[in-house]
């Protein structure tokens, strides 16, 4: 927890024991640095005994709970956004965060079973494709502009720079080739081969069909 909000509006009247409790809450907050926020009428008795005790300051208080609410929300997303610039800067981290955006944008339930796969709204716009273990998926020099999601195996692929990371059931994977394709992206694919490290059966939408999906079904 890294914000406390302490609604006073409905608040009416408070004594010298709040106070002592008000005093306590913000020293416990503080020791495990989390930020609390107030909440009270400004102009009103609470307000005044709270300025007069100590405890806040006139620019401390937010005037209604929504208010409260908004500066916790817009701070949470701050801190998000600035951890997300200092953790992207890291290759793997970036590949892991891009592979769970893709992930959750599809929310796809896979599971290898006939069924499961046939009611995924993906599956009309992408064929299957079979490999054998050792097997491989594509090359530097196939030029592949497929895009790929592993419905049951296990896939490595190796970017540009030689590193190498393992794809599991429900990732997608050369997607920066589609784009490039597409003319979306800049620049050479950075997944330049795909092999196979176990059997292997994959979903695979080519570019006619994903210009298609576009068109038919925006909304996917």
């Amino acid at each position: 927890m890294k914000y406390f909000i302490l609604d006073l509006q409905g608040v009416t009247g408070i004594d010298l024991t709040s106070r002592d409790v008000f005093i306590k809450v913000k020293r416990l907050l503080k020791d495990n640095n989390i930020t609390l926020v107030w909440s009270i009428p400004f102009g009103g008795k609470i307000m005044n005994k709270l300025e007069r005790w100590g405890i806040v300051e006139v620019a401390d208080p937010f005037d209604s709970t929504d208010l409260a609410l908004s500066h916790v929300e817009d701070e949470c997303l701050n801190r998000a956004h600035k951890l997300c610039v200092k953790w992207l800067v890291n290759d793997t981290v970036r590949s892991i965060f891009e592979q769970q955006t893709m992930a959750s944008i599809f929310s796809l339930s896979v599971r290898s079973d006939d069924k499961s796969l046939a009611s995924t709204r993906l599956r009309p716009w992408m064929e299957r494709a079979y490999y054998k273990a050792g097997e491989a998926i594509f090359t530097e020099s196939s030029h592949d502009d497929n895009l790929y999601m592993l419905y049951d195996g296990e896939v490595q692929v190796e970017s540009e720079n030689g590193s190498h990371r393992a794809i599991f059931n429900g990732s997608f994977f050369n997607l920066d080739a589609l784009l490039i394709s597409l003319g979306s992206l800049p620049g050479p694919p950075t997944t330049v081969r795909a092999k196979a490290q176990k059997d292997v059966m994959v979903l695979k939408m080519t570019k006619r069909k994903f210009l298609q999906c576009m068109k038919e079904d925006g909304a996917l």
